[in-house]
Order: C-alpha cells, then structure tokens, then sequence
C-alpha cells in the first residue's frame, strides 16, 4: 500500500512539473507573437531552447538555438546558443555535427578559447 502512494504522489509530481514546463513555454509563445521586435524576444527564444533542452526535445531545443542566431541581431545569446546547439548533438551521438559546432564556435569567437 505504501508503495503505491508513493508511485502515486510521484507520478503526480512529474505531471505537475511537466504541466509547469508545457504552460510556460505557452506563455513564452504568446509573448513572441505579441511582442515580436521587443528587446526581450532573444531573451525568451533562448529560454524556450533550454526548456526543450531540459526535457529532452533536443530537436526543438536547436530549432529555437537557431532562431536566437538567425532573427536577432544582438550577440547577446548568440555564443551560448551556438554552444548549446553543439550541446544537442551531443545528447543525440551526431558527434561529428558536434563538432562542426565547435570549430565554427572557435572560429567566431576567438577571444572565448584564451
């Protein structure tokens, strides 16, 4: 009996935290429809990718990576996304594409190797 409510309280909390993570990035979604040019939007394209990051949509993660390095112009996020891109490949074995990452990240940004 003890076993069960605690499987049970478990598995309740694990739909909670992933409800938490499915509402919130609603919200991030809404935000970026609405606010599409705010200084903000960069901010919260990478948060998107680290919450997909986190569990574990790696394809999803590097599709808001790439967003952040394609549609804005600030560096801001730009090292950490490329980064956390080559990150991605990683969790999904594409070493090679890893690497790829790596090199146009040394490439780029010299002064981050020093």
């Amino acid at each position: 009996m003890k076993k069960i409510i605690i499987l049970i309280i478990m598995l309740v909390s694990f739909i909670l935290l992933f409800y938490k993570y499915i509402y919130s990035t609603g919200q991030f979604n809404t935000f970026l429809e609405k606010y599409p040019q705010s200084k903000y939007a960069q901010f919260v394209e990478y948060i998107l990718g680290e919450i997909f990051f986190l569990i574990n949509k790696y394809d999803s993660a590097m599709f808001r990576y790439y967003r952040v390095l394609e549609k804005y112009n600030l560096e801001n996020f730009k090292l950490r996304s490329y980064y956390k891109i080559a990150e991605c490949y990683e969790q999904k074995k594409d070493m090679s594409s890893a690497l790829k990452i790596y090199k146009e990240i040394a490439t780029k940004y010299p002064q981050t190797y020093e």
